[in-house]
């Protein structure tokens, strides 16, 4: 049991002179940042979609207004 509680202030110890974060911490950290990096890329593409649709309307009204 004492092992265990040695073990466990180690592990913290570790984790807060790494930033303060334990392992688990650590990988939602880095399921955000992955979550983060593919809701960008998706608004990347949703915004170029948005452009090309202004474009398209553009060019629609000046060719009804011919």
């Amino acid at each position: 049991m004492l092992q265990r509680w040695v073990h466990r202030a180690r592990v913290r110890a570790d984790a807060e002179a790494a930033g303060g974060l334990d392992e688990p911490e650590r990988g939602e950290l880095c399921r955000l940042r992955e979550e983060n990096r593919q809701l960008r890329k998706e608004n990347t593409g949703t915004g170029m979609e948005r452009d090309v649709l202004r474009r398209s309307v553009v060019l629609w009204v000046k060719e009804a207004a011919k």
